[in-house]
């Protein structure tokens, strides 16, 4: 969202085209995403402190000790206390500049949790593999994030212009996210190649092991993604202007998405799924 609003509308700004709503409906967006993020925060500390410590889940001598003092729980804090800087920099950024500083804080938090509350923080060398770990996530959601603000904040919004004017604002929406994704796609895929080369060790493990066979359904998702990347972007973008291009641009950008949930569903596979013996250890 941050991305969206930071890279993709100021650009369509500057051609006279209307961006208040769009950024108005990726802020709401945004803040139901980030309430969700904290509903669904609380329910894994709960699922994670009852795996480890069953009867004793919510004494309160067990579970702050794996909150304050294990690598996952620093992951776990820094999700929640970074979600909460983006919830409060948006509010905030309505009435005064800093807002916006403060929702980037919490946007590193958010990067930065799922490399430490997952394989990543397990695997050597640890601060690279931390480091891969959070330039993904970060890439992917200025990516495929940038992607759902598109189809779903500024099309609306670029819809609802005057006739004349609505299909035009669409096509210079669609050119104006296309840089943004022509840079984070290669960052995205490279990191991610980076990471599994770390985590797997020794390139049978791919197709010999759980966590290979795992990634190699996510790789191939990812594929079907970047497919419909390069339609839109050697393609698609350059026939929009029209009511019928807009329709149909719409249509593939749903599938791309669809497709970009199911590498999210692959990624949590892969966060549950054991590494391959002896990878990622020194």
């Amino acid at each position: 969202v941050l991305g969206f609003r930071a890279f993709v509308l100021p650009p369509l700004a500057s051609r006279g085209v209307p961006t208040d709503d769009a950024a108005d409906r990726a802020r709401r967006l945004g803040q139901s995403a980030a309430g969700l993020y904290l509903i669904t925060a609380v329910v894994r500390l709960y699922t994670e402190t009852v795996a480890i410590h069953g009867d004793e889940a919510l004494n309160p001598n067990q579970l702050l000790p794996m909150i304050t003092a294990t690598t996952w729980g620093i992951g776990w804090i820094l999700g929640v206390a970074g979600a909460l800087l983006v919830f409060a920099g948006w509010k905030l950024s309505k009435r005064f500049e800093f807002g916006i500083p403060v929702a980037l804080l919490g946007v590193l938090g958010l990067v930065l949790a799922p490399a430490l509350s997952g394989h990543a923080a397990s695997t050597s060398p640890v601060a690279l593999s931390v480091l891969l770990d959070a330039l993904h996530v970060a890439a992917a959601g200025l990516w495929i994030g940038g992607l759902l603000m598109v189809l779903f904040a500024g099309v609306p919004a670029m819809r609802r212009l005057e006739h004349p004017a609505r299909d035009p604002a669409v096509a210079s929406l669609v050119n104006s996210f296309h840089p943004l994704a022509l840079l984070c796609a290669p960052i995205v895929i490279l990191t991610g190649v980076g990471s599994s080369w770390l985590r797997l060790g020794r390139l049978p493990a791919l197709w010999s092991t759980e966590y290979g066979f795992a990634l190699l359904w996510k790789v191939a998702l990812v594929f079907v993604v970047a497919g419909l990347g390069a339609y839109h972007s050697a393609r698609g973008r350059r026939t929009l202007g029209t009511d019928e291009a807009t329709r149909r641009m719409r249509l593939t950008m749903v599938v791309e998405v669809i497709f970009a949930m199911l590498v999210i569903a692959a990624t949590t596979v892969l966060v549950v799924t054991p590494l391959p013996v002896n990878a990622g250890v020194p």
